[in-house]
């Protein structure tokens, strides 16, 4: 059986939201979704990341309120114990499959002359 969304571009940007905050702060600190949820200050981390990709996609004409955002921690807080490929790319000693991502929103905040200090930290280390 197939569901067919009304709006797939919002769903897209937030798999990506989902992709972009849980998968590299998985990878960075090497601790499973579930666990990254045991530190406030990873959780304030998360959120941060979470209105800085809201802002690219406001650029793009793509909301993503406080609905969504919720959406994407529940979603984050249930999965438990997951490890994100990035996470276990990194376990594993090869390359992060986010370059691509990473560049694309980087492009978009380029484009859009918006200020990403969370993301531009992650592309430091």
């Amino acid at each position: 059986r197939c569901i067919v969304c009304e709006d797939i571009h919002h769903n897209v940007w937030r798999k990506f939201a989902w992709n972009c905050i849980f998968n590299i702060v998985s990878a960075i600190t090497q601790l499973t979704v579930g666990t990254i949820f045991d530190d406030p200050g990873k959780i304030q981390l998360c959120k941060d990341l979470f209105k800085e990709i809201s802002q690219v996609a406001k650029s793009q004409d793509i909301l993503l309120g406080a609905d969504k955002e919720k959406l994407i921690f529940d979603i984050a807080r249930d999965s438990g114990g997951i490890k994100p490929s990035t996470l276990q790319d990194r376990l594993k000693g090869n390359e992060w499959n986010m370059t691509h991502l990473q560049g694309l929103s980087f492009d978009l905040l380029i484009n859009t002359r918006s200020i990403s200090p969370s993301t531009d930290l992650f592309m430091i280390n």
